[in-house]
């Protein structure tokens, strides 16, 4: 009885310990993404999609996606704005401007 009860323990505590663990890993790469100013904008247009989503101004989408892939100084953020400009154009059925977006975007022209 008392070996089961010791390893019920050492059960629980391995289980702690690996949720300390992916808990670390986790605040670590959430501080990776902070630190990073292009992943950091990335992570802060997908809130702001969702918060217009949420606050019933889905129509704002397009205008400020736009406006980031034409004015942002990184290639990166760029990019990730014109895939999500081409997204969010698409989810409104405007699957023709959605394909031009991207088109321009390819042949290195900014969005409209």
């Amino acid at each position: 009885l008392h070996a089961a009860a010791a390893a019920r323990e050492l059960e629980r505590m391995g289980t702690f310990v690996q949720l300390m663990r992916r808990y670390y890993e986790l605040m670590g790469a959430i501080h990776a993404v902070a630190a990073d100013p292009d992943k950091a904008a990335v992570l802060q247009m997908t809130k702001l999609k969702e918060f217009l989503e949420h606050s019933g101004q889905r129509d704002r989408e397009p205008v400020v996606l736009r406006q980031v892939a034409e004015g942002n100084d990184s290639i990166a953020v760029r990019n990730a704005a014109t895939m999500m400009l081409a997204e969010a154009l698409a989810e409104r059925g405007e699957h023709r401007a959605a394909a031009e977006v991207l088109e321009r975007a390819l042949l290195g022209r900014a969005p409209r």
